[in-house]
């Protein structure tokens, strides 16, 4: 009787651990992470549709920092400052100007990354004043590990 009790005790208490773990590792079997997009990237402002006198960013540069799927987003020289998310490979982000309080922006950037090519291809609108269709091309570093996917 001590022997089943024991044994029903060993099944309750181990086994049952044990099984949940081995399901648990057959359900992260289908888990992928994110790309990795993290760093900095160089703007090209493939076409400018503008309707303000200036620009709310001086350098075409975007900083990004990635945490799992959630990015901040640094555009120019911190000019503006937007967070978001990756989902597979599409971007979004969003914010406002920091640069020009009177005449704040707020921005939205959307943008498809090509990871065989590591350049970022989408659209940022700069509400109410208009909208860059841009081009970004990851800079390589001795410390970065480029696009990841």
């Amino acid at each position: 009787m001590k022997i089943t009790r024991a044994l029903g005790s060993y099944l309750i208490f181990v086994g049952i651990p044990v099984l949940g773990i081995l399901g648990l590792l057959q359900i992260g079997k289908t888990a992928t992470a994110p790309a990795s997009v993290g760093g900095v990237w160089n703007l090209t402002i493939v076409r400018d549709e503008w309707d303000c006198e200036s620009a709310p960013i001086k350098a075409h540069v975007m900083q990004i920092s990635q945490s799992g799927r959630f990015i901040v987003i640094t555009l120019g020289n911190r000019s503006a400052t937007l967070t978001g998310e990756i989902k597979e490979l599409a971007i979004s982000a969003s914010g406002n100007s920091i640069d020009m309080p009177k005449d704040s922006f707020k921005i939205q950037l959307n943008g498809m990354l090509d990871p065989a090519t590591t350049t970022v291809n989408g659209n940022i609108v700069f509400s109410p004043c208009g909208k860059w269709q841009f081009s970004a091309t990851h800079q390589a570093d001795s410390n970065s590990r480029g696009v990841n996917h």
